[in-house]
């Protein structure tokens, strides 16, 4: 019996950690604020977001994250948000994963800028696109 106990918490833990990813990169985020969608009339229309094309968002300090930055970017019409963290020059871990790419999402001298993780099936990887060289500012 004692055996079969130790075989099922292993299974368990086995289990729960394949279903997350290292450190909450991607896990699935709500931001807590967006900019609202306005009806005919000009008034917000509860519970909708107007993301624009090409917008990121980074919420910092977000609870529903491990990584504490939930992320909404939105490079066409389908916008995605998630859990992503800081990477490249100066942060605590360079890469980001094996799914994501290390990308310059915002620039300036604001306290957000620099590079995040980013879904790579959301980038254009065709050499001369703008994101090839935001990838090349985070190395």
């Amino acid at each position: 019996m004692r055996r079969f106990l130790s075989v099922s918490a292993l299974f368990a833990l086995l289990l729960g950690a394949a279903a997350c990813t290292p450190e909450g990169m991607g896990d699935p985020c709500e931001p807590e604020s967006c900019p609202p969608l306005l009806d005919e009339f000009g008034l917000p229309i509860p519970g909708q977001c107007d993301w624009q094309s090409e917008e990121v968002y980074l919420e910092h300090f977000s609870l529903q994250c491990r990584t504490r930055v939930c992320m909404v970017f939105r490079p066409d019409e389908n916008w995605e948000p998630y859990c992503t963290r800081r990477c490249g020059p100066g942060a605590a871990i360079k890469g980001c994963g094996e799914k994501y790419k290390c990308l310059e999402v915002v620039t300036g001298a604001t306290g957000g800028a620099g590079c995040y993780c980013v879904h790579q099936a959301q980038l254009n990887l065709t050499p001369g696109q703008p994101d090839v060289d935001r990838l090349e500012a985070c190395k």
